[in-house]
């Protein structure tokens, strides 16, 4: 008569007000974090879960995770779950998770009558409390705590690796900066080129929506290119795996903290996109501002500064000579290359990488071309 044995049916109506005062009064979340809980919510009922967000479904929620982990890193996994740990809470009018399933109305007791066993409620209140509060990780460190790599680690990187693939995925890596879950969710069709310009479209993990960015140094002409006009399959993602399925976020950050560790670095999921972040910075290849945009960032966003941006010691020594009114030549900025021959960029002459690639400061590093000065 009734079928009850995987679902609770909770209010008919979600009052997303009443949830956003309930995170902040009720489980301490700031403001930007209740607003960002509601959004992943939101975004879960429209995009994965197949049922009313009223109601509670295993089956559903299993289904609803799974779909969501193939786009989302798992880190946006963890908060996606967290969220609905809170979003029970709060339907079921709660503060422990074992206690969702008491019974508070007539209709309850009926359906605990008609469908259910005794041992029921607790079954399912464990069965919810673990899936939900079971966690995936990245290889990931705190800020501050990790290595900012230079041009010439990510080279020495590139050239330690034995595949085109990973030689492409480490040189664009460091083009883009974009989030490991971004790098693995970029397809083949979403490469774009004509002529010199080549450009990539993305779908922002955090906002979910779609930009499109210029590849702007001569790694990516280096390493990247060859591979996409030889790529595998000309079609799905741009980086599959030796069975052609997608890379997970997870087999690419253990990837690279497997590299770092057997070139004694440590890094992590996040360290190629902070460190190119602050090579930019540091090199004056771009202003914070377009920093912050190719970063997914808003301008009002301050996370690049707070937790991208690191402050080297020989900055603050410099910074302090130059206070006291001694002279101390600046940072030379990275001035790249453009070769008209293979329209291909290259990187500045006295570059050390170029001595590493065992290349000529005078000739393309693609067509071995002299480079004309175009000034």
């Amino acid at each position: 008569m009734f079928e009850f044995n995987t679902s609770y049916v909770m209010r008919t109506e979600f009052d997303w007000t009443a949830f956003e005062i309930y995170l902040r009064a009720e489980r301490g979340l700031s403001d930007v974090s209740a607003q960002k809980a509601i959004e992943l919510l939101a975004t879960f009922e429209k995009s994965d879960y197949d049922k009313p967000l009223t109601e509670v479904n295993l089956s559903a929620l299993q289904k609803g995770l799974y779909t969501a982990s193939e786009r989302y890193s798992p880190n946006s996994i963890n908060l996606v779950k967290n969220t609905l740990r809170h979003w029970i809470r709060f339907v079921r009018d709660v503060d422990d998770l074992s206690d969702v399933t008491k019974e508070s109305t007539f209709l309850d007791r009926l359906k605990r009558i008609l469908g259910r066993s005794s041992e029921y409620d607790s079954v399912f209140a464990q069965r919810i409390e673990r899936m939900l509060k079971s966690t995936t990780s990245t290889p990931r460190q705190m800020d501050g705590r990790e290595e900012r790599l230079e041009i010439i680690d990510i080279v020495e990187l590139i050239k330690a690796s034995r595949s085109a693939k990973w030689k492409a995925l480490l040189a664009f890596s460091w083009d883009t900066a974009f989030r490991p879950g971004e790098i693995v969710s970029i397809n083949y069709e979403d490469i774009f080129h004509r002529g010199a310009e080549w450009s990539v479209r993305v779908k922002r993990e955090k906002s979910g929506d779609y930009q499109q960015h210029d590849i702007m140094t001569w790694l990516s002409h280096m390493w990247f290119i060859p591979y996409y006009e030889n790529h595998p399959t000309k079609t799905g993602p741009l980086f599959p795996t030796r069975t052609g399925e997608r890379m997970t976020v997870h087999a690419l950050g253990q990837n690279i903290s497997d590299r770092g560790r057997r070139s004694d670095k440590k890094l992590y999921a996040y360290t190629i996109r902070k460190s190119a972040a602050t090579w930019w910075e540091r090199t004056g290849l771009l202003p914070t501002s377009s920093i912050r945009a190719r970063l997914g960032h808003t301008q009002q966003s301050r996370t690049f500064e707070k937790h991208y941006l690191a402050l080297f010691h020989e900055d603050y020594t410099e910074d302090v000579v130059r206070a006291q009114g001694r002279f101390v030549p600046g940072r030379q900025e990275y001035h790249q290359r453009y070769c008209i021959s293979c329209d291909s960029i290259n990187p500045p002459e006295d570059d050390p990488s170029i001595s590493l690639l065992g290349k000529s400061p005078d000739t393309c590093i693609r067509c071995d071309k002299p480079l004309i000065n175009l000034e």
